[in-house]
């Protein structure tokens, strides 16, 4: 796995984000939240357990 962090827009038109370093990530949620006001979330991939 190359990212390591996901930006959840929760839009039904929109599509969830990946970025390589969270600054990334937080740079396009205040996009997000400033511009078009929607509800996001960051998820670090890192501590998420994959099942198989």
């Amino acid at each position: 796995m190359t990212k390591k962090y996901l930006l959840i827009i929760k839009n039904e038109y929109l599509t969830t984000y990946a970025y390589y370093t969270l600054e990334e990530a937080k740079v396009r949620e205040k996009i997000e939240n400033n511009n078009y006001g929607l509800s996001t979330a960051i998820i670090d991939l890192k501590d998420i357990e994959w099942k198989r």
